[in-house]
């Protein structure tokens, strides 16, 4: 992980005892009562670019790589898509030749939408 020029820091927690400050006993706990009650815990990798594209190519990459490490049972990507989605671009000149704002045409749209 040191070595990959992206990764600014990383963390670990290995081993299963109660160790670790005052602050981290919930989060330790939680995950001690997870392995006691075979219910276990999620691992959990944040990518973080300005660039998409990037994004959307290294999380498959990411979920394939973690997906073979032994006692790992399902892995997400974490790409979900957001389904339809409608973008509205308002013209603020000719929005106020109409007599209009941004906001109002926002409240018409939110009642046209649905069919109010």
């Amino acid at each position: 992980m040191q070595k990959v020029p992206e990764v600014q820091t990383y963390s670990r927690r290995t081993g299963l005892q109660l160790g670790g400050g005052i602050t981290e006993l919930l989060q330790l706990m939680e995950d001690l009562i997870g392995d006691l009650t075979s219910v276990p815990q999620p691992i959990e990798i944040k990518l973080f670019s300005d660039d998409e594209a990037v994004l959307r190519a290294l999380a498959p990459r990411v979920a394939d790589t973690i997906s073979k490490v032994r006692g790992v049972v399902e892995v997400k990507n974490g790409i979900v898509p957001a389904g339809d989605a409608l973008n509205v671009e308002v013209d603020r000149v000719k929005v106020a030749l109409e007599g209009m704002d941004p906001e109002a045409v926002t409240k018409a749209l939110d009642d046209f939408w649905p069919g109010t």
